[in-house]
């Protein structure tokens, strides 16, 4: 497994803008009528995750599988949810002031933590490094499965980067950590 970081930097959420609510809504209809004719299985493959809850997407896809469509929370949620669906992966987005530091990241296991205790995993994330719409720096994890092959990952982190920018400014930085613990 390998976990991807994606750092924003002087980023601004607010509501979401109807541009990206409408997306977000069109998005999950054709989500939704794709659902039907498939198995959630041909969108989240349980056997890539060594967690044996609920995934994020997964909850996501089979939300939408019943067509319960999710409301608007915020620019950086809604956003991240976006991602979710689109890239088929468990994403988590922080507010990375309330973590207290070093983070550390295993990927063997899935699971980043910080000096408090787990911040997330592909099935758990804490409520007490939620983001809102007074974040200025924000941290998305994303899980990679190992057989999303490793010359895809980077480039996947700078589009998500590139478009979390386009819609709250700020900047970026990316770190990927693969096989082994790491403290980042």
């Amino acid at each position: 497994m390998t976990i991807g970081l994606l750092y924003s930097y002087h980023i601004e959420i607010g509501p979401s803008s109807q541009m990206l609510k409408g997306r977000l809504q069109f998005f999950q209809e054709l989500l939704h009528f794709d659902l039907q004719d498939a198995p959630l299985n041909a969108f989240v493959a349980r056997e890539n995750w060594p967690q044996k809850g609920t995934l994020h997407h997964e909850a996501l896809f089979a939300s939408l599988q019943e067509g319960d469509f999710f409301k608007p929370v915020h620019s950086a949620v809604d956003l991240t949810r976006f991602f979710m669906l689109e890239y088929e992966l468990p994403i988590t987005f922080h507010d990375a002031d309330s973590l207290k530091t070093p983070l550390m990241v295993d990927p063997k296991r899935a699971t980043v933590s910080d000096q408090l205790g787990l911040i997330s995993s592909p099935d758990t994330v804490a409520l007490r490094t939620d983001a809102s719409e007074t974040t200025t720096n924000g941290l998305h994890v994303f899980y990679f499965p190992n057989h999303l092959h490793e010359d895809k990952r980077l480039p996947l982190l700078q589009a998500a980067g590139s478009m979390f920018t386009h819609v709250h400014g700020g900047s970026t930085s990316i770190q990927l950590v693969e096989s082994s613990s790491s403290d980042v």
